[in-house]
Parts: structure tokens; sequence; C-alpha cells
């Protein structure tokens, strides 16, 4: 309970699951580009590491933080 309070705090304004994830928008939101270009990374398989839960794409707030650090 505590780690999620941490990554909300962390993080104000972004919507972020119970379990540390952000929806599609949010994650390119946080990355800095395009909700298309955040799709089309996907479906070249680049970009951060997401999750497939139904019809909807997640990205765990610690793959995104990697992905940015792996970046620079």
């Amino acid at each position: 309970m505590k780690e999620r309070h941490e990554v909300r705090k962390k993080y104000p304004g972004m919507k972020i699951t119970y379990d540390g994830r952000l929806d599609r928008k949010a994650a390119a939101e946080y990355l800095g580009i395009g909700l298309g270009t955040l799709v089309d990374w996907d479906r070249l398989g680049k970009g951060p590491p997401s999750l497939l839960l139904g019809r909807r794409r997640f990205y765990p707030i610690e793959g995104l933080e990697g992905f940015v650090a792996g970046k620079r």
C-alpha cells in the first residue's frame, strides 16, 4: 500500500492504477510523445514494456522509467 502511495506522490496528476501501471494515454504523456507514436512503437515491437489486459494496453511505471533512462 505504501509503495502505491509513493508512486502516485512522485507523479502527481498522472492516472496510475493501484499496482503502478499507466494506460496508453498517460504513458505517452509521461514519455513526452504522441499517442500515435506509442501505438506505432507497440505495433513494431519497440518502445517500453507493456501489458495487454483485455483490449487495453498498460505500461508499468518501472518499465517507463527504465526506458527513459536507457534513452539518455
